[in-house]
């Protein structure tokens, strides 16, 4: 074991050859070198600007000799000159050496482990489908009235005349045809297995996508992609036909103006087999032909009228209703408001009756409202520069749902059924069967073109 007075001597060793190494012709060449691109000012002499040794005040000229007298030329010997000298290989300044290190990039010798985390980089927010009131479907068709009767403003009779013609409001109906939203997946009976041995991978795949596709997982935003689907259908924009889609929020909320004037095809706001163009089953737009305006408080004003004028409700004392948008949208109304002060908090509950906002108790969630009537955002909402704005009466739109989402599965490892799939693996599947329905379109407003 090696001794103080072993250290002391190898460490004396070590100094008396590196002082040396400072001598040397290659390193007082370096550092003469160095001196004059760090201060020179011409005819070999150079200002140090440090301190020497001795206590000289920096920046004293200095003949450029290569010798170490500040900090700074201890540096560059230190940093620039010793590790270049010395990695310098053979028939060079024979001091080098050739090196094979083991390095991180050698084959068969470093794997990276993934591990079974998986985080996620999209929005699975489903925020839009769960502000709407799911009902049981009980029936397929509704039945509507869609005029007053007797003429408005009739009933005045002369004295001793015969009783009036009798009426009758106008009775109207549709019929609506359920929507199954379906979203599978599946995973190979030999990726199921090697999951249970010491490979790198996912603890259990199919458990993995169930989540994945349903409930969400640990690192999704909300919940899972088949609700985020439902989420983005219930946005689309009236252009976009449903197909066998759910129907979207903003065709629901269309009139004839924005059908004949605004859309690409007249019959693209149809719905319920209602033909907006000729001004049926109307509810309120605030638009602008097309062309987006610079938003204002004032819209949302607008709003709140046209639903007063044209159903009779008033949306800032019925507690179904709730303002829906984008986020964009969401920083202008604060932008807008804020100085006044108008924004306030409101309390609410979210859930399978929608959005309720009588919570009571201290459950529920804080949002901002409006005039009392609570404002919610969604990044699927449809803009046009900005996103739009709809003032939603929970109590006439909802999601009439026939079954519930439902989760099947089998497969070899699920319920050791291969002969279903005819092939070994395991295959799951989600499954929601419904429709977006409104009863009273005029009890709804959208704002759109807006930027």
């Amino acid at each position: 074991m090696a001794t103080n007075a072993d250290a002391y001597e190898l460490t004396k060793a070590q100094l008396s050859k590196q002082q040396r190494l400072m001598k040397s012709k290659p390193a007082r060449k370096f550092m003469k070198k160095r001196q004059l691109e760090r201060g020179g000012v011409g005819n070999g002499f150079y200002k140090t600007h440090g301190r020497g040794p001795d206590g000289t005040a920096p920046g004293k000229v200095q003949k450029a000799d290569g010798y170490i007298r500040t900090v700074y030329d201890m540096i560059d010997y230190y940093y620039g000159f010793v590790p270049e000298y010395t990695s310098k290989t053979e028939g060079g300044s024979q001091l080098g050496k050739a090196d094979d290190g083991l390095l991180t990039t050698d084959s068969g010798v470093r794997n990276a482990v993934y591990g079974s985390e998986v985080f996620s980089l999209v929005n699975s927010e489903p925020n839009l489908f769960a502000l709407l009131e799911n009902r049981a479907w009980t029936k397929s068709g509704e039945r509507i009235i869609n005029e007053h009767g007797h003429a408005m403003g009739s009933g005045g009779l002369p004295e001793n005349s015969e009783l009036p013609e009798t009426d009758h409001p106008e009775f109207d109906q549709f019929e609506q045809t359920p929507k199954t939203i379906a979203h599978n997946f599946d995973v190979s009976q030999a990726k199921q297995l090697l999951a249970d041995t010491d490979d790198d991978d996912l603890d259990n795949p199919f458990e993995f996508l169930r989540r994945w596709y349903g409930t969400g997982t640990e690192h999704q935003t909300g919940m899972g992609e088949h609700p985020k689907h439902l989420n983005v259908q219930l946005s689309d924009d009236a252009d976009t036909p449903a197909g066998m889609d759910l129907e979207s929020i903003d065709r629901v909320i269309s009139d004839a103006e924005e059908a004949k004037n605004i859309l690409s095809s007249p019959d693209d706001a149809d719905i319920y087999g209602f033909q907006r163009d000729n001004n049926e089953f109307e509810s309120n737009v605030i638009h602008n032909g097309g062309s987006n305006r610079t938003f204002v408080i004032d819209h949302l004003d607008d709003a709140i009228r046209s639903i007063k004028e044209s159903s009779g409700k008033n949306p800032v004392t019925d507690d179904n209703y709730f303002f829906l948008t984008n986020h964009d949208t969401y920083q202008r109304i604060e932008d807008e408001v804020g100085g006044k002060e108008r924004l306030e908090a409101e309390r609410v509950q979210v859930g399978l009756n929608g959005v309720q906002t009588n919570p009571g108790g201290d459950v529920g969630i804080t949002v901002q409202s409006y005039k009392n009537i609570p404002i919610f955002e969604s990044v699927d909402v449809e803009k046009d520069g900005i996103g739009r704005v709809y003032l939603i009466d929970s109590s006439t739109m909802y999601i009439k749902t026939l079954l519930p989402t439902q989760f099947y599965s089998t497969g070899t490892e699920v319920d050791g059924n291969p002969f279903s799939l005819n092939r070994l693996g395991n295959e799951g599947m989600y499954v929601t069967i419904g429709e977006l329905t409104c009863v009273n379109p005029s009890a709804q407003a959208k704002i759109r073109d807006l930027k």
